[in-house]
């Protein structure tokens, strides 16, 4: 039943209202019932000569008849739903996205609401949206779990974008490879450097080794050869006692030969009588 307790923003007690301001409210409100009717069967008069036209191929007029339906009720969700369709068969997947996505915000049920979310998956999936078309699909389901339509295109969806991932991934995958095979090249580049200075450092312990053992070998020759000097060498003691010996044996050299010098002694030879 119609509550009429409020009129013209004024509470009234129900009590002391004429007989003849009810008859006219009354008749203003069969009006308002009628009128609404008429609008709501032009409506749908305008939705089935659109969906004729679409059966016929005919999608430009269709799409003039849900026009003039949405005209008269912008929020028609099944007016918003076919001018969806009608962008979809004239390929214009981005005006159909957007009607679908308004059809799923209007749907009055969930089945309607599923149907919505079906068709922009295909729109999606047709523009190449594999991402954006697999959760469009899982929103049909979550309001129609038992769509089998719905479940294969799913699967479908997510088959492709396996085998076939967005740009922008493959991009991220390629940076991905670049980082490890740049990782991996300063690794290489870092093993090389190490094992090169592992390398010099083993020629410099040999460089050293070997320049060790020649002055150590250096280092005994001039040992030795300070040892035979030395052994050659006469202490002072020695020196003077061979220069004693030497003026000694002087001396008596010098000596014979002036014993030789001195003329003969003469001797008495006593003769024997």
């Amino acid at each position: 039943m119609i509550d009429f307790y409020y009129i013209n923003g004024t509470r009234g007690k129900g009590q002391g209202t004429s007989e003849k301001t009810f008859t006219t409210l009354l008749f203003f409100f069969i009006l308002l019932v009628i009128s609404s009717s008429l609008f709501a069967q032009k409506e749908r008069s305008h939705i089935r000569s659109g969906n004729q036209r679409f059966m016929e191929g005919k999608y430009d007029e269709a799409e003039e008849q849900y026009n003039k339906a949405l005209d008269k009720k912008n929020d028609l969700a099944e007016g918003v739903y076919n001018l969806g369709n009608v962008g979809y068969m004239k390929e214009d997947y981005e005006s159909a996205q957007k009607q679908y996505e308004t059809a799923a915000m209007l749907a009055k049920d969930n089945v309607q609401r599923a149907k919505a979310f079906h068709n922009l998956g295909n729109t999606l999936l047709q523009s190449g949206q594999l991402e954006k078309s697999i959760e469009a699909y899982k929103n049909a389901l979550r309001n129609n779990p038992n769509d089998m339509d719905t479940k294969y295109n799913l699967a479908y969806a997510q088959r492709m974008l396996k085998e076939n991932p967005p740009q922008e991934q493959q991009q991220e995958q390629q940076q991905d490879q670049d980082e490890q095979d740049k990782e991996k090249e300063e690794e290489q580049k870092q093993e090389q450097d190490e094992q090169a200075k592992q390398d010099e450092q083993k020629q410099e312990q040999g460089e050293d080794q070997q320049q060790q053992e020649q002055q150590a070998q250096e280092q005994e020759q001039d040992e030795q050869q300070q040892q035979e000097v030395r052994e050659s060498q006469l202490t002072k003691e020695e020196a003077e006692r061979l220069l004693e010996a030497l003026m000694k044996e002087e001396q008596r050299v010098q000596q014979q030969l002036a014993d030789k010098k001195k003329p003969a002694e003469k001797r008495n030879i006593e003769k024997d009588w």
